[in-house]
């Protein structure tokens, strides 16, 4: 089993990136690979993987890769989310991020019911440089990989999975 990955210098990323060497293929700004704008490049350099983890976020480049990704891709599509989605109703401050994940949300379920192979894992905060600065619970990002494992093992399509660290 081959993996792609985008955004795998840090956080979850990295996390996944570490856990799949050597059968891993790290998508980043670092080594040339800009969500915004190379999804073509991203795309066929991920066209020998079986598995491909949409996890670089930046605006809605996240949601348009998964776009270009169901109609390129033939392998397995895990979107990394966020319970953020969720603050769009009203409980939370509306964070343009919440309303940028909650897009690849929507977006991930009307392609599954399409036939996609998608999944979209929603972990609420992860210990990562971005959430540092927040004094909560976080869960490693090793469980994010290990919530992405139990994905692919399954036998049948999994649609969606949130996942929340204990309050």
């Amino acid at each position: 089993m081959k993996v792609a990955v985008t955004g795998h210098t840090s956080g979850i990323g990295k996390a996944i990136y570490h856990r799949y060497k050597p059968n891993v293929c790290g998508l980043s700004r670092s080594n040339g690979y800009d969500i915004t704008k190379d999804k073509w490049k991203i795309i066929e350099d991920s066209r020998e993987c079986d598995i491909f983890i949409n996890n670089a976020q930046h605006e809605f480049a996240q949601t348009e890769m998964l776009y270009a990704l169901a109609k390129n891709f033939h392998g397995k599509i895990i979107n990394i989310g966020s319970t953020s989605k969720d603050w769009t109703k009203g409980h939370k401050k509306n964070y343009r991020y919440s309303v940028e994940k909650l897009t690849l949300n929507n977006a991930n379920d009307q392609l599954f019911w399409q036939g996609v192979d998608t999944c979209i894992i929603n972990p609420g905060y992860v210990d990562t440089p971005m959430i540092r600065k927040f004094d909560c619970n976080k869960m490693n990002p090793e469980y994010v990989v290990d919530v992405i494992e139990w994905v692919i093992s399954q036998p049948y399509r999994v649609k969606e999975i949130s996942v929340c660290p204990s309050t």
